[in-house]
């Protein structure tokens, strides 16, 4: 996190513009997916940028190769050395789907009224998540 924080030492925040947001005079202006959402700096009360795995293609994959096997193994006479190999090819399969990563960003964005605001963001703009949350962790906002 200290890295962050001198990464935001040595920037001008003031009219900062990037591809996540823009700050203004006392307003930050995030743009996501074409929509413009606006905050302003003296109500937010913490920032957080949070990375969530997505288990739900895993998951699915995973039902998808159970019921192959079912299939396989109720429509065929097999014997028991193929029956082995079916057995370890369906174990490999779901060892691997579930090595499948894949992740969700969020950043939460908490107001002094006790609400907060989740916004998905992209994996392309994490690195200015990361910088404006070290700017409001490090109290460069409140000085705008």
């Amino acid at each position: 996190m200290s890295l962050i924080f001198e990464i935001a030492e040595n920037l001008e925040i003031a009219g900062q513009e990037t591809a996540l947001y823009t700050l203004d005079s006392s307003q930050i202006i995030f743009k996501i997916d074409h929509e413009k959402i606006v905050f302003d700096v003296n109500t937010i009360s913490n920032l957080r940028c949070l990375k969530k795995r997505d288990f739900s293609a895993n998951i699915a994959l995973l039902f998808c190769i159970i019921a192959a096997y079912c299939f396989v193994k109720d429509y065929f006479t097999i014997s028991v050395p193929n029956n082995l190999l079916l057995v370890l090819t369906t174990i490999v399969s779901a060892v691997v789907l579930i090595s499948i990563k894949r992740y969700t960003y969020v950043l939460y964005v908490n107001t002094n009224d006790l609400h907060y605001r989740k916004l998905k963001i992209h994996k392309k703009d994490i690195y200015y998540a990361l910088h404006l949350v070290g700017l409001f962790k490090s109290g460069y906002l409140q000085k705008i």
